[in-house]
């Protein structure tokens, strides 16, 4: 079984260091969280095999910031001069992980203007699959479960896919 996670950016399980605003509009997920001091990092611990970070990107300057899993090297990564604001954006996707436990660091590391920020929504991380074999056939099913984390509340989507 494949288990897909969403968690909102002010659920507890998210570590914040440094200065960070919470705001939000639609259409993003919940709230935002946001940050242009230099040095400020998010962290987040997870069990799974893949993660990704989703944000905004705002129309005005732009924000040098990182990513790494697990304190290996860090990805720079840098947000683009838009003319207009753009919503749930990936900001960053890790390689296939091996499955187990894992952290995530997000680190701010500069922004051109002091109207500039890095923009967190929510961050989707995957769980291990399973299938299932039969003595003479096999028939795997996935089935995600989408596993909403908001202010510490758990709501569940499930989808199905079947292949023989």
């Amino acid at each position: 079984m494949s288990n897909t996670f969403i968690v909102d950016d002010q659920d507890a399980s998210i570590e914040y260091t440094g200065h960070w605003n919470v705001s939000g509009q639609q259409p993003d997920f919940s709230h935002t969280a946001s940050s242009g001091s230099a040095g400020a990092t998010m962290s987040f611990s997870f069990s799974g095999n893949f993660i990704t970070a989703v944000g905004d990107f705002f129309a005005g300057g732009t924000c040098d910031a990182s990513f790494s899993i697990d304190g290996a090297s860090p990805t720079n990564v840098t947000s683009p001069a838009t003319n207009d604001n753009q919503y749930q954006q990936t900001l960053w996707t890790s390689p296939t992980l091996n499955d187990g436990n894992h952290t995530l660091f997000y680190t701010v590391s500069s922004c051109n203007s002091s109207g500039s920020f890095v923009w967190l929504d929510y961050l989707l991380y995957n769980s291990s699959n399973a299938s299932v074999t039969g003595a003479t056939h096999s028939l795997t099913i996935q089935i995600r479960v989408y596993h909403i984390l908001v202010h510490g509340i758990q709501h569940r989507e499930r989808m199905t896919s079947e292949g023989r």
